[in-house]
């Protein structure tokens, strides 16, 4: 796969892009064999080329593949092996941004795909596909009128178990930043909407490759606050609560199972190259409480080669993913796998390598980048450098 295109796990599919910018594959774990090779998605205008669909931007739900070409989302079926494309009257992306963490990216949960639409193509800012058939069903979700109307959706996450989606939106009333709570078994009802410049030394925005993430009854999302600081901050969405941690932050978030992970950005210390230090910790019943457990102490026995930094430290790293249970977290690097960025677990402790028989591994461990997970499935990039394939891991 290529070094920048995107990897998404589904329910036994792996989808990963295979060009700088077109170009999706995908697997079947429970079928793979090392050695082999990915299955292949046609091209539905050209059967005899290889397909364009959009490398660093698409969506896995289920056994579904969301695909993105010209603004326009195709539905590839890996058990049927059929593709339906959604009609531009119903989706046509507001836009296309590409990259595994880039804000305004398709999201999926079970077998739901939120989007944000072009309103002068679709009536609507935001709508849900449901994959869970052999054709797609598309709902548009209404958009709010008078004092909470908004101007523009920046992102978009949703939630299959409790069938809500949530919007990082701007009004139109006064360019504040606000989320937006739609009720999806009530799509034509307007969505709850929550101001979040109530402070004036605080307003909300996703900084860099920290994309919003659900769970629950909570967002987790980073706040750039006006003194220049990011703090990791959860809101929860059934009452418009929420608090923010002290601690600055850098980076990427993960939110699964009650569980939460960020990364550290204080100051240089919280720094090895390319990699952060982790922080881990569990909602309470209090949003107003967050429960922060810093990982990765950059002391003696933590150092990947026992003695320096040159090879990493046990829980730095990029990006991460949690079990549904929250009882592991995973860390890894981001696209190129550089010195120092490997596979790493902690069970709510200290990280620890991960071992992959069929990976890349060097002497202290499984490089790897872009980890993520569905159920039991953990989807991520081995290899090293700029030279990188998928790699995957079938969880207990």
């Amino acid at each position: 796969m290529h070094v920048q295109g995107m990897i998404k796990a589904g329910d036994d599919v792996i989808a990963y892009g295979t060009g700088g910018f077109s170009g999706v594959d995908y697997i079947i774990p429970s079928q793979f064999m090392t050695g082999d090779t990915g299955l292949g998605i046609p091209n539905p205008d050209d059967p005899e080329a290889d397909n364009v669909f959009q490398a660093g931007h698409f969506e896995v739900a289920g056994k579904k593949i969301a695909l993105l070409s010209n603004f326009i989302v195709t539905i590839f079926d890996t058990e049927n092996l059929t593709m339906t494309e959604i009609p531009e009257a119903d989706v046509r992306l507001a836009n296309s941004p590409s990259g595994q963490n880039e804000l305004g990216t398709i999201q999926a949960d079970g077998n739901l795909i939120v989007v944000r639409n072009d309103e002068n193509e679709t009536r609507t800012k935001v709508a849900v596909i449901d994959v869970t058939g052999a054709t797609p069903v598309v709902t548009h979700l209404a958009s709010p009128t008078g004092d909470s109307a908004i101007r523009s959706v920046d992102h978009v996450v949703v939630d299959a178990d409790t069938r809500v989606a949530v919007g990082l939106t701007s009004l139109d009333s006064n360019a504040m930043d606000a989320f937006a709570v739609w009720d999806l078994d009530n799509p034509d009802t307007e969505p709850t909407v929550y101001e979040f410049g109530r402070d004036e030394n605080r307003r909300l925005g996703v900084s860099g490759d920290a994309l919003m993430r659900i769970d629950g009854d909570y967002i987790l999302f980073q706040d750039s606050q006006s003194d220049g600081a990011d703090k990791a901050c959860a809101l929860n969405y059934t009452n418009g609560m929420y608090s923010c941690g002290t601690a600055e932050t850098s980076g990427e978030l993960a939110l699964n199972g009650g569980r939460f992970l960020h990364f550290l950005g204080r100051d240089a210390g919280d720094s090895n190259g390319s990699n952060s230090r982790s922080a881990i910790g569990s909602f309470t019943t209090d949003v107003d409480i967050l429960s922060f457990l810093e990982a990765g102490d950059a002391a003696g026995s933590n150092f990947i080669d026992g003695s320096t930094t040159n090879n990493g430290v046990f829980g730095w790293g990029q990006m991460g993913a949690i079990t549904d249970d929250g009882g592991l977290t995973f860390i890894s690097g981001f696209d190129g796998i550089g010195s120092g960025e490997y596979l790493q677990v902690s069970a709510g402790g200290r990280f620890s390598h991960v071992p992959c028989l069929t990976c890349i591994e060097d002497n202290y461990g499984t490089r790897g980048s872009n980890v993520n997970i569905w159920g039991n499935t953990l989807a991520f990039k081995n290899g090293d450098s700029s030279s990188t394939h998928v790699a995957f891991i079938i969880l207990p």
